[in-house]
């Protein structure tokens, strides 16, 4: 089990939005990888967010910083909406 959580810990750090990757395609990516974590190895919700937003070029982590998300779901969406934003 110790093996499993630093696979899932590292893998989950590693975690990056490949270049020109829509962040719908993203965010499947790394709930697929979320998902597949066993419980004892998930990381808290703050450290999940934090290593989420370190995913993204800086200014998309500035604009998705500025808008509160309580749990990385929300972050999630938050993401898709920043995505957007820049796009319009």
């Amino acid at each position: 089990m110790k093996k499993d959580a630093l696979y899932f810990s590292t893998k989950f750090e590693e975690l990056k939005r490949n270049f020109g990757e829509p962040v719908f395609d993203f965010i499947n990516r790394c709930n697929k990888l979320y998902h597949k974590m066993p419980p004892d190895c998930k990381p808290l919700v703050a450290v999940a967010k934090s290593r989420f937003s370190k995913a993204f070029e800086y200014d998309f982590v500035v604009m998705l910083k500025e808008i509160t998300s309580r749990t990385l779901e929300d972050m999630q969406t938050n993401a898709i909406e920043v995505e957007e934003n820049r796009s319009a």
